[in-house]
């Protein structure tokens, strides 16, 4: 008789933040990998010409070439962009 044995099919995944403000919104980009210079550069140089949140999550899908959700409580200014996960 073979014993049955379960393993954990879930690993915690770990996750690198980058806080950021916008209009009295704090954003924080939660990635994987760790944003390199020139990506956050970039990511703070067009944040202040976005109109909307959904314009700023589909802006950095574009730049990082990764799918964006967006997850936020209300009325919570604290608004989470979850890049790729």
């Amino acid at each position: 008789m073979v014993a049955q044995i379960e393993t954990a099919q879930e690993v915690a995944i770990a996750e690198n933040v980058l806080t950021l403000e916008w209009h009295k919104l704090r954003f924080h980009i939660v990635t994987r990998e760790p944003l390199t210079d020139d990506e956050v550069k970039l990511i703070k140089r067009v944040l202040p010409k976005m109109e909307s949140v959904g314009l700023i999550a589909e802006t950095l899908g574009m730049i990082l070439g990764r799918g964006v959700r967006i997850r936020t409580e209300r009325p919570s200014p604290d608004i989470r962009l979850e890049v790729g996960l």
